[in-house]
């Protein structure tokens, strides 16, 4: 199995937020708010592939896009998580 080096660095960089301590106190728009930091960041692990710019931009686009909506899908899994847990409290079962 082949992976490329920034399937490797988005997968890092989502973990470490997810396993922060500070990840149950973000909001999804805190997530959102990410967009240039993220972008910057895959814009330097791409830079070595010499894409034509409007195809650079769109490859970076949809890249950071998709750690954006895993990040987000995490926030909300952790959200509904907690919350069934408390109504299983709740109600005593």
């Amino acid at each position: 199995m082949q992976i490329s080096s920034l399937t490797v660095h988005c997968a890092s960089l989502c973990l470490d937020v997810i396993n922060g301590e500070s990840f149950e106190k973000l909001t999804m728009a805190d997530i959102q708010s990410w967009q240039d930091e993220l972008y910057s960041y895959i814009e330097n692990r791409v830079e070595i592939l010499k894409f034509i710019n409007d195809t650079q931009r769109l490859f970076i686009n949809s890249v950071r896009d998709e750690v954006l909506m895993i990040l987000m899908l995490s926030k909300e899994n952790l959200f509904a998580e907690s919350h069934i847990g408390s109504l299983k409290n709740c109600s005593g079962k």
